[in-house]
């Protein structure tokens, strides 16, 4: 079975979202906030779910782009 991953505050432990590094060929490094696919910043209630989405995603990078967990209010 497949693990999807929700964003339902009913599991709330918190509130997270997922920050994107990357470093230009400058040197130069910017972060962004990942979107919901929306144009609003994604985010998480449940630092399990941010973590397998973090993992996804670090994972699967074929740019070398590297992804954290931000925990909101912190």
């Amino acid at each position: 079975m497949r693990e999807e991953i929700t964003t339902s505050p009913i599991i709330s432990d918190g509130t997270y979202r997922i920050l994107k590094t990357m470093e230009k060929e400058d040197g130069e490094t910017t972060f962004v906030l990942m979107n919901d696919g929306h144009g609003e910043i994604l985010t998480l209630y449940s630092w399990v779910e941010a973590k397998k989405l973090v993992c996804i995603l670090n994972s699967n990078t074929d740019s070398g782009w590297e992804y954290s967990i931000m925990r909101v209010g912190e």
